[in-house]
């Protein structure tokens, strides 16, 4: 499959991900697809599949100064590796979060911000979350993604 097929997989994946976390983040569905990894495992494997097919262009310098960086990801195989890179973290550290704070009691109005950018910022939305965290209650039982009654 070439990159630009797998691009738009990917991206409707970590969407579809994204849409069932504030939207519907009860569900059985939400669930098994995200709670449970299905989709960021997913992504991980379609990343997998890059990085194992560009191995050829990857040197033992690529990410040591931003010229052989930028070398690196002119590889449209890289490039579409370091964005499911992107889809597949975000998405996990989304999920997290969302579970923190759920068990913290904080609103769902208050988390969708956080959330938007966590899907588009990444690193800015977790962030923001930390710096909101410590002002609620600490978590009193245990996230959906390790409690007993999530697994299959």
């Amino acid at each position: 499959m070439d990159a630009q097929r797998c691009l738009e997989i990917g991206n409707l994946l970590s969407v579809i991900g994204w849409v069932l976390l504030v939207a519907f983040p009860s569900t059985k569905l939400t669930l098994y697809l995200v709670r449970r990894h299905v989709l960021p495992v997913s992504l991980s494997l379609m990343y997998l599949v890059f990085v194992a097919t560009n191995l050829g262009v990857l040197k033992p310098d690529s990410f040591e100064t931003i010229t052989n960086l930028r070398t690196l990801f002119q590889n449209d195989g890289f490039l579409l590796a370091g964005w499911l890179h992107y889809l597949a973290f975000d998405l996990v550290i989304g999920t997290a979060i969302a579970d923190d704070a759920k068990l913290r009691g904080i609103s769902r109005w208050v988390m969708l911000p956080i959330l938007f950018l966590t899907f588009y910022l990444g690193p800015i939305g977790y962030l923001l979350y930390r710096c909101l965290a410590p002002f609620r209650d600490a978590p009193r039982q245990t996230p959906p993604t390790s409690s007993a009654s999530a697994q299959p």
